[in-house]
């Protein structure tokens, strides 16, 4: 959207303010984005992370939850048996300066919950999805979490950067990996050579 008038672009820096969205001169380095005692190389369960005391925030910037998109993924997760990706997490104190949400409670600065909270950057759909099918089927699958692997960039661009890059496969995409390996249609398949 190209905006025209300097009235409608402060009624929209305004409603970005508002919505937790900091101000390109307020947007820093990712500072903090592991907590303390925990590993950066490690992939963690969130059942592991929720022993250790941890809950689950939501930038209030992020996407808002599609509930299509949540049935979709708990669809893929019982089809799978599990969650294939891993969601991308940091810590609270990473997102300081943004609105953090943990269910429709907002959270400022000094609450002594930012210590506990990890904040999903990517994943949120697979989070919820995950929630729905384990009310179903118990405690059998897990939940992968990792953090990003470098301090650079900050957070509304590791959000940005996070969500654009997957490319959804397409009819072709299928076809060809159904002519590059027809074990897919036949178990009991074995190429000869």
């Amino acid at each position: 959207m190209i905006v025209q008038n300097s009235s409608a672009t402060g009624q929209a820096v305004e409603q970005a303010q508002e919505s937790g969205v900091a101000s390109t001169s307020q947007q820093k380095k990712l500072e903090n984005a592991v907590p303390k005692g925990l590993d950066r190389s490690k992939i963690y369960n969130l059942s592991e992370l929720e022993n250790m005391g941890f809950v689950i925030g939501f930038l209030s910037m992020n996407r808002a939850i599609d509930k299509n998109a949540v049935r979709e993924k708990a669809k893929s997760i019982k089809r799978i048996g599990g969650v294939i990706s891993p969601c991308l997490l940091v810590s609270a104190k990473a997102c300081s300066g943004y609105q953090i949400k943990i269910g429709t409670e907002t959270l400022n600065e000094n609450d002594p919950r930012m210590e506990k909270t990890l904040v999903i950057l990517d994943g949120q759909h697979r989070y919820e999805g995950y929630l729905k099918v384990k009310d179903e089927v118990g405690s059998k699958i897990e939940l992968p979490c990792y953090f990003p692997q470098s301090d650079g960039g900050d957070i509304v661009n590791i959000l940005r950067e996070s969500n654009v890059v997957t490319k959804p496969w397409k009819g072709g995409d299928y076809l060809v990996q159904l002519i590059l390996n027809p074990a897919v249609l036949d178990p009991h398949f074995t190429r000869s050579g």
